[in-house]
């Protein structure tokens, strides 16, 4: 199945698709911000809506080899099970 060649209307739709996008994560982040500063810094993260990867908000596994949050539920709940 061939896919169809997208133009630069397309990207341009998909940078102000993510553009709002980043509007909405940067003003849940900094509510008191000006509209303005809002704006600078969601066009400054437009590129790039990933989250911190410090070790603090990064994934547990990878800095501390320890199960992540799911994990550990679906280990609590079928210890649970076993023991019903």
């Amino acid at each position: 199945m061939k896919s169809e060649a997208r133009g630069r209307a397309w990207r341009r739709h998909n940078r102000d698709r993510m553009i709002c996008r980043a509007i909405g994560i940067v003003s849940r982040e900094q509510p008191c911000g000006t509209p303005d500063e809002i704006r600078r810094s969601a066009l400054l993260r437009a590129d790039n809506l990933r989250d911190c990867t410090c070790s603090a908000c990064g994934n547990p596994r990878r800095y501390w080899k320890s199960l992540t949050m799911a994990e550990r539920r679906a280990r609590s709940a079928s210890r649970q099970n076993d023991t019903d």
